[in-house]
């Protein structure tokens, strides 16, 4: 089993700008439900993926895929779910060798903690746990309107 990045459009059949039931129709329904008011979003994790809503308009805007590893958090908040491949172009985004593919085949910035690779040019970062990149990680896909977003996540 595997999922495939679709740039700016989303993982396998969800798509980013779907409404709540529209993800729960196409993924089933949520394992976990959490509010951020500070940030305005809601997030509803299906296994080993974290479907992120904008609170303004209760579209998708955001999928988090994480590979459970040494952080205790991320294993906990999981709560054993398994890890599922994300593919793009043939690259499994998250197996070492697909990273440093992924890295000399698109262009990409790293951040200044060396927390997070961004792939702005198809909506993509790559993220890890302090600066054992690419160990500890996890994908964040997300659609066009974000880029300036996650540009500023990385470079925090």
């Amino acid at each position: 089993m595997s999922q495939i990045l679709r740039p700016f459009e989303g993982i396998d059949d969800v798509r980013f700008g779907m409404t709540y039931e529209e993800v729960a129709a196409v993924a089933g329904a949520a394992d976990d439900t959490r509010h951020d008011d500070i940030l305005d979003l809601t997030a509803e994790r299906r296994g080993a993926t974290e479907y992120e809503f904008d609170g303004l308009t209760g579209r998708l805007s955001a999928m988090y895929v994480f590979k459970p590893g040494r952080g205790a958090r991320i294993r906990a908040q999981l709560n054993g779910a398994a890890y599922v491949p994300v593919f793009y172009n043939g690259l499994d985004l998250l197996d070492p060798d697909g990273f440093a593919q992924m890295c000399e085949r698109e262009p990409h910035r790293q951040g200044r903690t060396r927390a997070g690779v961004i792939f702005a040019e198809i909506g993509l970062v790559i993220a890890g746990f302090g600066k054992r990149l690419p160990e500890g990680k996890y994908v964040i896909a997300f659609g066009a309107n974000y880029v300036d977003d996650y540009q500023s996540w990385v470079d925090a």
